[in-house]
């Protein structure tokens, strides 16, 4: 890992410079596309599954860092001369990248997706990668063998990747600014009825399950202060808990002022997920509802 964040070459752009390069590159004209391809457009704007698009941007860098490597090749395994770890670029420069940048992609490494996983053959034309959807993942195959075939150039496809997913936050971002400011300009209160329509229409709606995660972690902003309880950030709930590392879907701190039982980092409640869920079967070894200390597992 350390010989890709030093190159033996002083002239050689690390793979952090490299994604820097083509953000700003990428910030300077926002409306003009680096590269006008249908399959570059489909797995960057597709929101079911945004894998595939750090998947991509994770082979795009390794292949403008080394341009030597195969870009089909992204698994050591392979043991060829021209594979790669596209985990590893993954892991050690996009996770950085698009947290500093705030891109809309997953949190964790694209490489632990079923389709990517444990692959030990390169992505060649012949290849099915299974995942949905269908078409998201065939566009990805054909990309690859257009790069590795030098039809399309690397920093160009990577630029636009990186264009599209500052767009694609932007416009959450200004999504977000005008609801709240709807909100913050509502003068009258809400009746029950209206409240139990906006619940019902938004369960309704895809990945509505996180909302009583959300009431319960509102409820504890709420009452901080006077409990002396906390709520954690809220991690992303497309990973797994076993891979963030999180204790449950919401985490309380505890004040040590208010309960001198915590240590001095804070105790921390793990609030469980439903009965009958796979979580709940590994957090009954904890026991749900006594505080823990931070970092047990």
């Amino acid at each position: 890992m350390d010989e890709l964040r030093h190159s033996a070459d002083a002239q050689q752009p690390t793979p952090s410079e490299l994604l820097e390069r083509c953000y700003q590159d990428a910030a300077t004209d926002l409306e003009r596309p680096r590269v006008k391809d249908e399959r570059l457009d489909a797995i960057c704007q597709c929101t079911t599954n945004r894998s595939v698009a750090r998947f991509l941007l994770a082979c795009l860098l390794a292949k403008l860092h080394k341009p030597e490597v195969d870009i089909r090749k992204p698994y050591t395994e392979i043991g060829d001369a021209d594979c790669y770890s596209g985990r590893t670029y993954d892991e050690q420069f996009v996770a950085e990248f698009i947290t500093k940048y705030d891109l809309p992609l997953n949190a964790t490494t694209a490489f632990l997706t079923p389709a990517f996983r444990t692959k030990n053959q390169p992505i060649d034309a012949n290849t099915t990668l299974v995942g949905k959807p269908k078409e998201v993942y065939t566009a990805l195959v054909s990309l690859l063998q257009d790069v590795q075939h030098e039809r399309l150039p690397a920093e160009s496809c990577l630029t636009e990747v990186i264009r599209q997913l500052v767009v694609a936050r932007d416009s959450r971002r200004k999504n977000i600014e005008q609801l709240l400011a709807s909100v913050n300009r509502r003068t009258e209160a809400l009746t029950a009825q209206q409240i139990v329509e906006i619940v019902a229409e938004h369960l309704r709606q895809p990945r509505s399950s996180r909302l009583p995660v959300l009431v319960v972690a509102a409820v504890y902003e709420v009452i901080a202060e006077i409990a002396g309880k906390t709520p954690r950030g809220l991690l992303p709930h497309t990973a797994a808990d076993i891979r963030t590392g999180a204790l449950g879907d919401l985490e309380i701190v505890l004040s040590a002022q208010e309960h001198p039982y915590a240590n001095r980092a804070g105790g921390v409640y793990n609030c469980p997920p439903p009965a009958g869920s796979p979580r709940f079967a590994r957090g009954t070894a904890h026991g749900f509802g006594s505080p823990c200390v931070q970092g047990e597992p």
